[in-house]
């Protein structure tokens, strides 16, 4: 093939594997693609090694994986280090499947497989820049997933060393995923405290990786890193004391007090202080401890020193452990926490000025209420923390606004905290976090509403940059805290929204149920407004070119639940012609419709509300049974059983209308299920909600061995082939439950000597195929006892539930096959992987 076809495919590779993943498709494709990388150009090589790492979520579909390992090893021994290097990414997105098939190939492949993984230690050593960096990335993979190759690397290393220290230096870093098992664990460990002393930094690092995923070597670590802190120099000491705080994050126990002793005496660094810092927040008891037997010292040490952590570290420790020692010191601490934001700015990482500012809210908010309102924090201090809290760490806000609101609850008046409002709206305009920004303004609505100030105006200049989740949130706060004026603006800033932007399940029906409870309070339409969106909504979703049968189930549940809130609303003609029209649409929804009538049988009432629900109840089933003809009689059974007025009701709606015959034969199914089950709904109402969609075809590596049975096939022999597809479903709940598919054959003669054109039916059988992940693969056979045409139709009949109970879908089959027993074979329908697949 022409290289400039050839490149064209393999740019669009990763799109047609997205859009067709059958394995037997990726397996021939990637099959051509490694006969193609052995023989074609240098830039093409690098472009197929480039498709080839971007399809690699689906290159765990490939079979032959020994086959092609086989065919890429030659590249290994191109003298050119730009193909050897392309090879080599090929082979980093093929490591994943080392795993999985080392075990099943190796005994087949043993050779194939050594020989790569000594060429990847040769292009470790090679002269070239390029292969070399490469030839690490692929070694981390390798080393991830294969034992084999850690074993061999673990033992050629010292080759490495010789040969580049800087490529061993990098390479020490793949020590960390050496814990295959506990020999090879203890063996790269061993390694790494061999070179530690050379390479520290790297070293380090590694062993605290690998010991942080392999707990019996953890105890092992921590001796040998206090050992070398006793005796090492300051640099080094440094190194141990950072890769110390990983282990502390995860095996805080292992730290014991002689430990946290000898610690102290040889460092007092900001690392030391950190994991001192770290066994505090867990409630370590030896660190608990020993800070009660060095409270003094550090508390003087804290005086002469500016260590931030260790301001944290007794702040923490006074705030959980020593009530009086916080009365006490509680001015050193508070004066040291305003000495740092002072030098605020002169800090130079974010991530210690947002640790500074979590860590003065938190004292903050710790503190005993008495305390925190005698507190005098500078306004400096106040609006240093706002500005820094919006800035870098808004997650702190509403704690702030909480400090704000105590310590000076006696000073501050409406109008004062206005102001900081406005001031706070201000900065948001610049720079807005919406997840945040709405967390202020639920805090804003709920201290407007205990201080009595009701000035909302503010709300009305954002309310264009809400979003449906914000106005959600904060319209449940305000209407919670009884601010119906707010509930309403936000109520009507979602029903502003494109349908397509609304969580209708969410944003809308559970506002509903909260606000109809207040129905008085809101204006005359608003019920109107919410069921005219519902209605639109579901006309858009049924116009649009795929029906979202999830979407329009949210909307009947949305009406069902607008009925529940308040159902003397629906009672008024317009909810009349909405349910009818909505009904007559969506037959989907007809079961939510009877989950009305259980609903109003539970319900207690007045006569008025009573007699309101019979009316729309009557109505509802009225158009919802007006389908096809059937008998009801275990519906009016049923309603014969109960003893509430409605059923009599019922009976004499139900008797008009059987009369009149004009019953559907689901009907009584639907009621039974609903009313006396209302969920999970019946296996109908799954079969008419959510689309299963198949596909089948011949396989394409039995494509040559097909024609030639075709070709060859005489009276009495066997015609065999095979065909694979897939099935998808919209629902995760109907795809577990799905067990196996019904693939059915027909053998059909087109024309023999004693039949007539029309041909005749000679055999049919189906086969029941277990699905893998949604993917099924069936072998079939056929036997000719006459000669003739024949005609072969292959399609997926039907799919099996767990029950055995099943489920019709639309056929799809294979194109047909047109079989000659005499030789001859009529290939004009047989096209493989064709359109209609």
């Amino acid at each position: 093939m022409d290289e400039t076809k050839l490149l064209i495919i393999v740019l669009g590779l990763p799109d047609y594997f997205n859009n067709h993943p059958y394995p037997s498709i990726i397996n021939m494709i990637i099959n051509r693609l490694s006969e193609a990388f052995v023989s074609c150009t240098c830039p093409l090589k690098v472009q197929i090694s480039r498709a080839v790492a971007k399809c690699q979520s689906h290159l765990h579909l490939i079979k032959n994986f020994g086959e092609i390992v086989s065919r890429l090893s030659n590249v290994l021994y191109s003298t050119d280090p730009v193909e050897r290097a392309a090879v080599l990414i090929i082979f980093s997105a093929l490591a994943v499947l080392i795993k999985s098939r080392e075990v099943n190939e190796i005994s087949d492949n043993n050779y194939i497989l050594n020989s790569l993984y000594h060429q990847l230690i040769v292009s470790l050593q090679s002269r070239d820049a390029e292969e070399a960096n490469t030839a690490v990335l692929v070694s981390y993979k390798f080393v991830k997933y294969s034992p084999y190759f850690s074993r061999l690397l673990l033992d050629k290393i010292n080759d490495v060393l010789q040969r580049d220290q800087g490529v061993f230096d990098q390479l020490l870093g793949a020590y960390s995923y050496m814990n295959h098992d506990f020999e090879m664990a203890n063996m790269a460990f061993g390694s790494l405290v061999k070179y530690s002393s050379r390479f520290p930094e790297k070293s380090f690092r590694a062993m605290s990786k690998l010991a942080i995923k392999n707990p019996f070597i953890v105890e092992e670590y921590i001796s040998f890193c206090f050992d070398h802190l006793l005796n090492s120099n300051e640099r080094h000491g440094e190194i141990i004391l950072k890769n110390l705080t990983k282990i502390a994050r995860f095996y805080p126990f292992l730290f014991d007090l002689r430990r946290i002793d000898a610690l102290f005496k040889r460092y007092q660094t900001s690392h030391c202080f950190y994991i001192l810092y770290l066994l505090i927040r867990v409630a370590h008891r030896p660190a608990l401890l020993f800070i009660k037997q060095n409270l003094e010292e550090l508390l003087r040490w804290l005086e002469t020193n500016n260590s931030m952590v260790l301001l944290f570290i007794l702040a923490d420790y006074m705030l959980g452990n020593d009530e009086s020692g916080i009365l006490q010191h509680f001015k050193l601490l508070s004066d040291r926490f305003e000495a740092f934001l002072l030098n605020y700015s002169s800090l130079r990482l974010e991530s210690t000025r947002r640790f500074l500012c979590c860590c003065y809210t938190r004292f903050l908010v710790k503190l005993p209420r008495s305390l925190l309102i005698k507190a005098q924090i500078p306004d400096f201090i106040m609006r240093l923390c706002f500005c820094s809290i919006i800035e870098i760490c808004p997650t702190q806000l509403t704690r702030w606004l909480y400090i704000v609101h105590v310590s000076r609850a006696v000073e501050m008046s409406g109008s004062n905290f206005l102001n900081m409002q406005n001031q706070i709206l201000e900065m948001f305009k610049n720079k807005m976090d919406v997840a945040i920004f709405y967390k202020f303004i639920n805090f804003a609505i709920i201290y407007q509403y205990f201080r009595g100030v009701g000035d909302y105006d503010w709300l009305k200049d954002i309310l264009d940059d809400i979003g449906p989740k914000e106005a959600y949130g904060m319209g449940v706060v305000s209407t919670l805290f009884g601010c119906f004026n707010i509930s309403y603006l936000l109520f009507q800033r979602i029903l502003s929204f494109p349908i397509h932007k609304i969580d209708f399940k969410r944003h809308l029906v559970e506002l509903t149920k909260i606000s109809a409870m207040e129905t008085d309070r809101f204006k005359p339409d608003y019920m109107s407004s919410i069921l005219y969106k519902f209605y639109g909504a579901r006309s858009h979703f049924q116009k649009s070119y795929i029906a979202n049968r999830k979407r329009t189930l949210e909307l009947g549940q949305g009406i069902f639940s607008l009925f529940n809130a308040n159902p003397i609303e629906f009672s008024g003609p317009f909810i009349q012609s909405v349910i009818k029209k909505y009904i007559n649409d969506a037959e989907v929804l007809r079961a939510d419709w009877l989950k009305i009538s259980k609903f109003m049988y539970d319900s207690d009432g007045n006569s008025r509300h009573l007699i309101q629900a019979y009316a729309t109840i009557i109505n509802i089933l009225s158009h919802l049974l007006n389908y096809k003809n059937t008998n009801v009689e275990s519906m009016i059974e049923f309603m014969r059983s109960l003893t509430h007025p409605f059923a009599s009701k019922m009976i004499e709606v139900l008797d008009v209308l059987k009369s009149q015959n004009i019953f559907s034969g689901i009907v009584a199914n639907f009621v039974l299920n609903a009313v006396l089950k209302p969920w999970p709904l019946p296996l109908y109402y799954y079969k008419s909600s959510f689309k299963l969609k198949t596909a089948i075809n011949f396989k394409e590596t039995h494509k040559e061995s097909l024609l030639s049975d075709m070709n060859h096939s005489k009276v009495g022999e066997t015609f065999n082939f095979s065909v694979e597809g897939y099935f998808k479903v919209d629902s995760d709940e109907i795809k577990k439950k799905i067990k196996y598919v019904c693939i059915k054959n027909i053998e059909i003669v087109a024309s023999i000597f004693c039949c007539d054109s029309d041909g005749e039916l000679l055999e049919q059988f189906i086969e029941n195929v277990t699905l893998n992940n949604g993917y099924f693969d069936c072998n079939l056979a056929i036997n000719f006892d006459k000669a003739g045409n024949y005609k072969i139709s292959v399609f997926v009949d039907s799919i099996m539930d767990e029950m055995d109970q099943c489920w019709e879908i639309q056929q799809f089959k294979c194109p047909d096959i047109y079989v000659n027993v005499s030789g001859r074979t009529n290939f004009s329908d047989l096209q493989f992987y064709s359109n209609k697949s």
